[in-house]
């Protein structure tokens, strides 16, 4: 909870699939959970796949707490998809972003290993991890 960068992948699904989806969220509410009153009342959006958004507003209205709950699945209609989320106080190195993006990514950093060590060893083990 505490990182900076992850990625969430549903269920079965993988980086690639092909799974790209619009994100249509329909009537929903947004409780402030910091503060009284709700932070998003009855909000319909869709945020159409392959497209690039900007949230505008005064600081503390909740703009990053509603990336924060679709990245958490915390509002209905989410669909399985993948979701790439950076939070915006990211204690900087001399990483790139596609490198913080790649290292967010545990099911890539999982076949890297795997990679790693079926050529570590030889391939003698490579016949084991190809379907039959």
């Amino acid at each position: 909870e505490d990182d900076a960068v992850w990625v969430d992948l549903p269920s079965g699904q993988s980086v690639g699939s092909g799974g790209a989806v619009d994100l249509h969220l329909d009537r929903v509410t947004l409780p402030n959970k910091r503060g009284s009153g709700d932070l998003l009342t009855n909000v319909t959006c869709t945020f159409a796949q392959g497209r690039r958004y900007g949230l505008l507003g005064r600081n503390g209205v909740g703009k990053s707490t509603f990336l924060d709950a679709i990245a958490r699945r915390e509002l209905p209609g989410i669909p399985d998809c993948s979701i790439f989320y950076v939070r915006q106080e990211v204690e900087g190195d001399n990483r790139l972003p596609l490198e913080w993006i790649l290292q967010a990514d545990s099911e890539r950093q999982q076949l890297v290993a795997e990679k790693e060590r079926l050529e570590a060893d030889g391939g003698k083990d490579a016949a084991i991890r190809l379907p039959q």
